[in-house]
């Protein structure tokens, strides 16, 4: 127990102080967001997501600097959920990094996928949430689910 909390605190040692006031931030707000997803019907939650497309596979353009800022956030979001006491699932943490990435305009698509479990005929979903051609959250098992649906950043202009 003791050797556990020493590696958390050199964890939160070597982040910098802006990794520290976001981790800060998102774990708290990874708490409202799970509390949000469970309270209200998806629909109500799907309005701040971004622009609504059936289906649609999109890239998007990104700077340098801000793919490095997104994998920066990368690593806070999986620090934060990894010390929840709540399930910090597929959705909450896509729904956290496209609040992020609105915040600092940058352009990306958070995927909805599906997939019928062939044993139990049940349907499972899982998301992800891509910019350019990096997965930043959802990385895990993303390719064995079909899109249903994506959400558009709203500084990406659909055709």
């Amino acid at each position: 127990m003791l050797k556990q909390f020493r590696q958390k605190l050199n964890t939160a040692r070597h982040l910098s102080g802006w990794e520290k006031g976001w981790f800060v931030k998102l774990y708290f707000m990874s708490g409202l967001i799970r509390l949000i997803t469970v309270i209200f019907p998806f629909q109500r939650v799907s309005r701040y997501l971004g622009n609504y497309h059936r289906n649609f596979q999109v890239s998007t353009l990104v700077s340098e600097e801000q793919l490095v800022t997104a994998n920066q956030f990368k690593k806070i979001i999986q620090l934060v959920c990894r010390y929840t006491p709540w399930h910090c699932h597929c959705l909450v943490q896509a729904i956290i990094a496209a609040y992020f990435f609105k915040h600092y305009e940058i352009p990306y698509v958070l995927y909805l996928g599906a997939k019928l479990n062939r044993g139990q005929d049940k349907l499972k979903a899982h998301a992800w949430l891509m910019i350019k051609n990096q997965i930043i959250t959802g990385k895990q098992g993303y390719k064995a689910y079909r899109i249903v649906g994506c959400y558009l950043s709203p500084l990406i202009v659909a055709a």
